[in-house]
């Protein structure tokens, strides 16, 4: 896991942002890659059999390191060591939603099913999580899980979140509140300013911070950058990143004021192996202006 150490490694290098003959970063557009799944037969819990619902909230709780036996659901030795060593569990999320794509009754065992589909979580701070499951099971009571199989649904398509405060604000912060991606993101909050909350101010050194909400996998590029117009390219010379088991956040250091004519944070991503060739090429997934007046006019169409 690669972590910010401390400030003054945050903060080494650090040049303004208007710095001229710096490296470009073309802000690239491209399609939307998707994951190649069936369509959903359900997508709200209140929609799905009760034994599937139950199975799902057995496999949750199997994953958060319980038996599952709360839903009335038992695992064979084979499943529940397939859930337990997974290592995909969710700590601190809390599951929201289970979206079906298939639940089908096998021709030679009208009490058994097959089913297959989406966890969805969130947690305290608003990220997202999904972990894509398949399960084979017994209807006949108690139900029993003979086969499953979980891993994480990586998101193709991240929310990013945009936080601007003065440099000197995190002066007195200790090194282990930078050193995760949740660690950050509660500091941040607390201590900077949403974007799309800007107030205009005189010429000074700031941090930006650019979390993506959502998780995303190892192999997956992540870029943030900074430019004065909306098509431009990005310079992100002096940008440092973290990538916490999937979350991702970047750090931006520059001296500039808040206000008419101010650069605009630009945010680009491209998914990882999870889909191969139809990844393409970066492409963006926000754009803020650092305009308050802009800003404003930009949150309102979001």
């Amino acid at each position: 896991m690669t972590v910010v150490r401390n400030l003054q490694t945050l903060l080494a290098g650090m040049m303004a942002l208007a710095a001229v003959g710096c490296a470009q970063v073309p802000v690239a557009e491209a399609p939307l890659a998707r994951y190649d799944l069936p369509t959903p037969l359900a997508t709200t819990q209140i929609n799905l059999p009760i034994d599937a619902i139950r199975v799902a909230a057995a496999i949750v709780d199997r994953l958060h390191g319980g038996t599952g036996a709360a839903a009335g659901v038992t695992f064979t030795a084979e499943a529940g060591q397939d859930i337990d060593l997974s290592d995909t569990g969710l700590p601190g999320f809390d599951w929201r939603n289970t979206v079906i794509h298939q639940y089908t009754v096998p021709k030679d065992d009208a009490d058994v099913r097959v089913a297959a589909g989406e966890l969805r979580f969130d947690d305290k701070l608003g990220r997202r999580a999904t972990i894509l499951f398949t399960v084979e099971y017994t209807t006949v009571e108690p139900i029993e899980i003979s086969q499953v199989a979980v891993s994480p649904s990586f998101a193709l398509d991240p929310a990013p979140v945009v936080y601007v405060a003065p440099a000197d604000a995190f002066d007195d912060l200790a090194p282990e509140d930078l050193s995760s991606h949740t660690g950050l993101l509660e500091t941040v909050a607390e201590v900077a300013v949403p974007w799309r909350e800007l107030a205009p101010s005189g010429d000074q050194d700031y941090l930006i911070f650019i979390f993506l909400m959502d998780q995303v996998s190892a192999s997956a590029e992540f870029s943030a950058g900074v430019t004065s117009t909306e098509g431009g390219a990005a310079y992100s010379g002096s940008v440092r990143y973290l990538e916490d088991d999937g979350w991702r956040a970047a750090i931006l250091p520059g001296r500039f004021a808040i206000g008419k004519g101010a650069p605009n944070v630009v945010a680009s991503f491209r998914p990882g192996s999870e889909v191969g060739v139809q990844a393409g090429r970066p492409r963006t997934i926000g754009i803020f202006p650092l305009d308050p007046g802009i800003a404003l006019a930009a949150a309102a169409n979001r």
